[in-house]
């Protein structure tokens, strides 16, 4: 299979947090369900879109390294701040109400670290911790988790803390949260990498699970600041438009 079960509730400090909701992950990882769902698919990769235009049967979106692409209808899936500088970019214009809808969507940001271990973690099992502090959003352990031979653990900052720190160097905002998570990480820290995610949870969401732009040619935006700021959210917000546009 391509997912198992892993919790059916995680750690505080305090203990356990059972909450009978139960979590799922991928065998190998949180891309094995999206790769096994796009078999037989064309699907392109570290391929920035700059601009969506409208065409004369449909729309047209270009590449920042010079490639274009056309198509009957389109689904307009990054955070909205990003899919209204896509529609701008190609001067496509659309009705002021359905801008504000999109436009009233917003997201928090969040600091990421994939810490290396040099042994086990002391998280506690199954694998995940809600540390409930300023700094410390979430704790995972994916060797507990099962999708990782080696120890490591991955670290989320509070929204309060990346918002805080945005603009720091991403190695010191690094050690800043591997600090933080030492009681709970047990061993030294061998390697680690940082992300920044500008567009992490969604905190403002459209009421419904997708929003129509444009009627004639089909444009439409889902994801997961449409029908609940998780993965199962983005998940039922494609099923529903998917719908959407097969009926139109």
């Amino acid at each position: 299979g391509v997912i198992k079960v892993w919790a059916d509730g995680f750690n505080t400090p305090a203990g356990p947090k059972p909450d009978n909701l139960t979590r799922y992950c991928g065998t190998e990882g949180m891309t094995s369900l999206a790769k096994h769902l796009t078999q037989g698919l064309t699907i392109l990769t570290s391929t920035q879109v700059n601009a969506i235009w409208q065409a004369a049967n449909g729309y047209r979106a270009t590449t920042a390294d010079g490639q274009s692409f056309s198509a009957d209808s389109l689904i307009l899936t990054p955070p909205a701040e990003q899919s209204l500088a896509l529609l701008a970019n190609g001067d496509l214009q659309l009705p002021p109400d359905v801008l504000t809808a999109l436009g009233a969507i917003q997201f928090a940001p969040c600091f990421a670290v994939l810490a290396q271990l040099a042994g086990p973690s002391k998280i506690p099992a199954p694998g995940g911790l809600w540390p409930n502090d300023g700094t410390l959003f979430w704790l995972g352990d994916n060797a507990q988790k099962g999708i990782s031979a080696t120890p490591t653990v991955t670290i989320h900052a509070t929204p309060a803390f990346t918002e805080a720190h945005f603009e720091l160097d991403r190695d010191e905002v690094g050690q800043k949260l591997i600090a933080a998570a030492g009681p709970w990480l047990g061993s030294p820290v061998v390697d680690y990498q940082v992300h920044r995610w500008r567009y992490s949870i969604p905190t403002q969401l459209h009421p419904e699970p997708y929003l129509w732009l444009q009627q004639s040619p089909p444009l439409l935006a889902a994801g997961d600041a449409f029908a609940g700021p998780r993965v199962e959210g983005a998940a039922l917000s494609g099923l529903a438009v998917a719908e959407a546009l097969l009926r139109s």
